[in-house]
Order: C-alpha cells, then structure tokens, then sequence
C-alpha cells in the first residue's frame, strides 16, 4: 500500500491535498483561509465536506463551485432532507442505519467517482445535519479504497484538516472492508 506522503498529487485527478500551504499564488492561499473559517473542509480534491448550515448559504457554495450536494441522513433524522436548490445543484441521499455496512460505502464511492471522474470541473459538498464524523468516516473509506492508501495513514490525513475528528463506525471497524 502507498503512504499518503507517497501519492503524486499532481497526477491524479482526484487526489489528497497538500497539508502545507502552497507558495506563489495569494488568491488561492486567501479563498482557502476564507473557506476554512466558514467551516468547509476540502478533504480531497473538489470534495467538501460541511454542516447543515453551510448547505443552506446559496453564496459560500456558488462561490467555491459547488454542483453537487451529497446529503448523508442519519436514523435520528427521522428521514428529512431538504433539499433547498434543486434548480442549482444535483442532490443525492444516502441514508445511514445505527452502524455503516458495505453498501454504505460502496454506495459513497460509486457516487463520488461518478461526479468527480464525469469531468474535471465538478466539486462535491457533503453535509449532514447532525454527523459530521459519519461523513468523515465514510471518506476514509473512500480515500484508502481509491488511492489504495493504509487506512491509519488516511485517518492521520483527515485529522490533520479535521483535529477533533473521532472515527465511529458503529460496532465494526471500517477496516474490516478493506482486507
């Protein structure tokens, strides 16, 4: 398996970002700053991930190219979703049980490869209104089973951008699927 040091980021198109900020271009170092102070995080390449309340302000999504929104609904949401632009931005659900299985994150990867690999210009966010470790956990799936990375490494990785994230996988380890 690779190390997520190891990856070469600029041959991939759906890659990790660097974790040290880039030299040269101050635009992108300030919409970066700016973008993490409203609570998005650009876990991998064009995939944010973010709150409830950040699925709703139409402006911070436009500004940073959203065109897609991943809503993933966990049981104590008792089955909502709003989904607020429908005219703006391709929705998908994916709904969570008490603990996450396969289809859980075979259902996220088929999604996120779909958009991300249809063309180069797409970005993802991904919300849920009261989970953010769900989504987080789900990812690390995503990044270690698509850039075929050690499931520590990733976990290293997310918590570098994400410091207070706590993997919970219900009663099974999300490393389970990985073998």
């Amino acid at each position: 398996m690779g190390t997520v040091e190891g990856t070469h980021m600029g041959q991939l198109s759906v890659g990790l970002l660097a974790t040290e900020v880039k030299r040269g271009n101050d635009d992108e170092e300030t919409e970066a700053r700016e973008t993490y102070k409203r609570g998005l995080r650009e876990i991998i390449t064009r995939v944010y991930v973010g709150d409830y309340e950040d699925s709703k302000n139409i402006l911070l999504l436009s500004s940073i190219g959203i065109t897609h929104i991943i809503i993933v609904r966990c049981k104590e949401e008792h089955q909502t979703a709003r989904i607020i632009y429908p005219h703006k931005f391709e929705y998908y659900i994916i709904d969570l049980d008490d603990h996450y299985d396969c289809t859980h994150c075979t259902h996220l990867k088929f999604l996120l490869d779909e958009i991300l690999f249809e063309n180069g210009q797409n970005k993802v966010f991904i919300h849920s209104y009261f989970s953010l470790d769900k989504i987080l956990s789900l990812l690390v799936f995503y990044i270690a089973t698509t850039l075929n990375l050690d499931v520590e490494d990733v976990l290293a990785y997310v918590k570098k951008i994400v410091p207070d994230f706590s993997m919970d996988t219900g009663e099974r380890d999300i490393s389970f699927w990985l073998l």
